[in-house]
């Protein structure tokens, strides 16, 4: 249900790592690859639907289970995967997880101005608004997997931020 605005709720997180966009790159991009490295919130990750790598394609996400035991598990489906851009999108198809279900999520990488070998990554979650959610908890969500994500990348690129 739409809270009648037509406005989308959007959060999004940026930050830097010490390492070039192509290093960087090589580990966002893999769409069905991302529990080999996102081992703070993901148990499991597996292509369940279509090719590696191919728009369309759908992966299922197994999260770890919270303190209160409950473990997010969604199906995920690859909108965007651009290599020259730098840009990966997908949208959660379905998901015991009423917050996340319908979002859209971006993760987009560049080179800032003064390069020195870093690589700024922005990551945006966006979703219709629904009178049956709140929308500060959508977003205080969205930054707490965003930053768990940074985390997790950061120690598969062997950088220090």
């Amino acid at each position: 249900a739409s809270d009648g605005t037509g406005a989308t709720w959007e959060g999004a997180c940026e930050f830097t790592v010490n390492a070039p966009v192509e290093k960087a790159w090589s580990i966002l991009s893999d769409f069905g690859g991302f529990a080999d490295w996102a081992t703070s919130v993901l148990e499991g990750c597996s292509l369940v639907e279509g090719l590696p790598q191919e728009i369309g394609c759908v992966r299922l996400v197994k999260g770890k289970p919270s303190v209160d035991g409950f473990a997010l598990e969604a199906t995920e489906k690859l909108l965007e995967l651009d290599h020259s851009r730098y840009v990966i999108s997908w949208e959660v198809t379905t998901c015991n997880a009423p917050l996340f279900a319908g979002a859209t999520s971006t993760i987009q990488l560049s080179r800032p101005e003064n390069p020195h070998g870093t690589t700024r990554i922005v990551c945006r979650c966006k979703r219709d608004p629904s009178l049956d959610l709140d929308q500060q908890t959508f977003l205080y969500a969205v930054h707490s997997l965003f930053s768990k994500v940074d985390s997790d990348l950061l120690q598969a690129l062997g950088s220090i931020a």
